[in-house]
């Protein structure tokens, strides 16, 4: 067992079960294959800065009976299957639910080299002791993801955390699937158990980031894609993922972190309840300013289309609908006088009349086309016609 060192406020760390090895130094030219592997397999855990999230990792081959939580256990004999059931045995010895992070997916992985009768890249999250997986189809880049209503604080805390990852980060769209099995009698099919609630979802509506809890609450799982800032995730885990599900384990290590709202001032009570109402107007907001955004984008989509590739009639009606936005009062003259006989539009604003003339074309009006315009124009207007050419791209 690992010597307990303490934080920086001086309070023992909360103890966090890792499946991959203690990230070491990048193996030189002479190290063997598995050192290498070795290495890879705990490069994504190097930069986390452990003792000042009030935490301390234990690492395969360490004990992992006291963690209060785990990331990416493993159910592979020799390759962290013991430290799991350790793990799992330390919490239900306690009467504590075992609190499990665990990552779909894989980030580096190229989404364009896939196999077509196969489909996208896919992750797996099996559990332990119950049936059912969680499976996961990689979404193409770019994908857009929202929060769920609704969320208690450590669900929505996670959700606001993961939505500020790159834009380029991958998502992979999460199911649950049931259990089968091959044997004499045939193949066995079981269904999933537990409960899974989405926190983030996809356009589709299907979770990119869920809670999964078993039927008799003994383990909670979050799943969440891989390529994350492990920093954050460790600061959620023990600021509000801990004192949400597993607050006896802060209480045994005197974490600096808040553990029940009962033990809080009137001031922190305060504090806290602003705090949540800030997000809580945040997120609607947010909300209602995406669906104004949505509603002008489809008002204006139409115009806007019209204006860059229409022709014709199309193009005209985009034009006066953008010269009536802007004031004049317009009039159709191929429509009041029942043929093209002069220009297209007639608008007045202020006294001020100008003819208009649609015409589709890329860049400038050529000086030709205003020549014949001229010439087919009436006289003693208020101000001199007009050409109105939207570029094409």
């Amino acid at each position: 067992m690992a010597a307990r060192t303490s934080s920086p406020n001086g309070l023992v760390p909360v103890h966090i079960a890792v499946h991959d090895p203690a990230p070491m130094e990048e193996p030189g030219p002479q190290t063997n294959d598995y050192a290498r592997d070795r290495f890879t397999a705990s490069a994504k855990y190097a930069g986390i800065s452990w003792t000042e999230h009030g935490a301390e990792p234990r690492w395969l081959g360490m004990d992992t009976s006291t963690c209060a939580a785990a990331i990416n256990p493993s159910h592979f004999s020799g390759n962290g299957a013991d430290e799991y059931d350790r793990f799992l045995s330390g919490a239900a010895s306690r009467g504590e639910p075992a609190l499990i992070i665990a990552t779909m997916g894989t980030a580096d992985e190229d989404e364009d080299r896939v196999p077509s009768v196969f489909g996208r890249p896919r992750g797996r999250v099996d559990f332990r002791h119950f049936t059912g997986a969680i499976v996961g189809e990689r979404l193409l880049t770019g994908a857009e993801v929202s929060l769920v209503p609704g969320l208690d604080a450590a669900d929505r805390d996670l959700g606001l955390r993961l939505l500020n990852r790159p834009p380029s980060a991958p998502w992979w769209a999460m199911t649950v699937q049931a259990t089968t099995s091959k044997g004499s009698r045939g193949t066995t099919v079981r269904e999933p158990e537990g409960e899974l609630v989405p926190i983030l979802v996809d356009s589709l509506n299907e979770p990119v980031v869920a809670r999964w809890t078993s039927g008799d609450g003994q383990q909670i799982w979050y799943v969440i894609p891989d390529g994350v800032d492990w920093n954050q995730m460790v600061d959620w885990l023990v600021q509000r993922a801990l004192p949400e599900h597993v607050p006896a384990a802060l209480r045994r290590v005197r974490s600096r972190h808040p553990v029940d709202p009962a033990l809080e001032t009137p001031a922190e009570t305060q504090a806290r309840s602003s705090l949540e109402e800030l997000e809580r107007r945040y997120l609607e907001d947010k909300a209602r300013l995406e669906g104004e955004l949505d509603q002008a984008r489809q008002e204006a989509e139409p115009v806007r289309a019209a204006l860059l590739y229409g022709s014709g009639s199309e193009l005209e009606d985009a034009v006066a609908v953008v010269l009536r936005a802007a004031g004049f009062a317009v009039t159709d003259l191929d429509e009041e006088l029942g043929d093209t006989l002069s220009a297209d539009l007639l608008a007045a604003l202020n006294g001020s009349t100008c003819l208009v003339e649609v015409k589709a074309a890329s860049g400038a009006a050529a000086e030709k086309l205003i020549s014949q315009l001229n010439a087919t124009w009436r006289s003693g207007h208020n101000c001199g016609p007009a050409s109105l050419s939207p570029a094409l791209p």
